[in-house]
């Protein structure tokens, strides 16, 4: 399960510097707060989904 968390935690702060850049190579301040919140929203999918699997397990 840690590794659901992991995964989508990254994922989602890879596709939020992503659509931050919005097609521009520079690296500024507004790209790595879009990476934040992007490993923001990872964390609490995974811990959604993570919460799904267990209440579906038991």
């Amino acid at each position: 399960m840690k590794v659901r968390a992991v995964s989508w935690t990254v994922a989602m702060a890879y596709t939020g510097f992503l659509l931050g850049g919005n097609g521009s190579p520079s690296f500024d301040s507004l790209s790595i707060s879009e990476a934040l919140l992007g490993a923001l929203t990872g964390i609490l999918l995974a811990i959604m989904f993570i919460i799904r699997a267990k209440r579906r397990h038991t």
